[in-house]
């Protein structure tokens, strides 16, 4: 079990205050008599008045050396055990998605993202575990709730890292085959295949698109040119046996 330390005692606000400033300074930042004016100007960035008026003196300098000696240890093992608590739920995470326990990986996927919340494949992750929770509820009001939370997640992924192709194929299929929003679902599949453009699965879903909107010719097109492109033999068969169905008329 991962402990995260609480400390206690009268210098707790005095720690809270200067614990960006140990943060920034754990990362390369000296605390001997001679910092560099970057260093001076962080001090002045993170303090409540900024020093407008007038800079730090030696004596309050001299304090927040103090205070950093003094919590530079509790720090330290504070970020140690963060990270140790990242990697915690991110094996959780990763285990109740390989049993099928939705709800409870995307509450991990949760957790490792209010450590890490610009984590795009995470951010991903959580989409798809809230998205295959959605599926899995009775109520259409929940459905939507979770459906458009996994929506949430993977624009922000796409946010986060546009050149992280997953993303956009949960995106699109939501919009596509969830929402009935075709519109969109060619908007996203489009933004993704100019990144990719020959990404499979985003093409699978632009045929299935043409598909529904009637235009058989255009889906024959797009599965030819995955047949061509695909570089996994199960897409390129998936291709060809889609193309002939639509040739047949089947």
């Amino acid at each position: 079990m991962i402990k995260l330390i609480a400390v206690k005692g009268p210098g707790i606000r005095r720690m809270v205050a200067v614990c960006g400033i140990i943060l920034i300074i754990l990362l390369g930042a000296s605390c001997s008599s001679g910092e560099n004016s970057g260093f001076i100007d962080s001090l002045i960035r993170l303090s409540p008045n900024r020093y407008s008026d007038e800079p730090p003196t030696e004596a309050q300098m001299e304090e927040w050396r103090e205070e950093i000696r003094r919590y530079e240890s509790i720090i330290r093992e504070k970020i140690e055990a963060a990270g140790s608590a990242v990697n915690y739920y991110k094996l959780l995470a990763e285990e109740y998605s390989r049993l099928g326990m939705h709800k409870l990986a995307l509450e991990n996927y949760q957790s490792i993202l209010e450590i890490e919340p610009s984590n795009h494949v995470v951010l991903h992750s959580a989409g798809v575990s809230a998205g295959q929770y959605a599926l899995s509820r009775p109520d259409e009001g929940a459905k939507t709730e979770y459906l458009r939370m996994a929506e949430g997640y993977y624009r922000r992924a796409i946010e986060v890292n546009p050149g992280y192709k997953d993303p956009y194929v949960g995106l699109a299929v939501l919009h596509v085959f969830e929402f009935d929003e075709l519109d969109e679902g060619k908007r996203v599949v489009n933004q993704g295949l100019e990144i990719f453009p020959d990404n499979s699965r985003l093409l699978f879903v632009l045929a299935r698109i043409a598909l529904m909107e009637n235009r058989s010719e255009d889906a024959v097109a797009i599965y030819n040119r995955i047949a061509e492109t695909a570089r996994r033999p199960d897409e390129k068969d998936a291709a060809i046996r889609n193309r002939e169905a639509l040739l047949s008329g089947e």
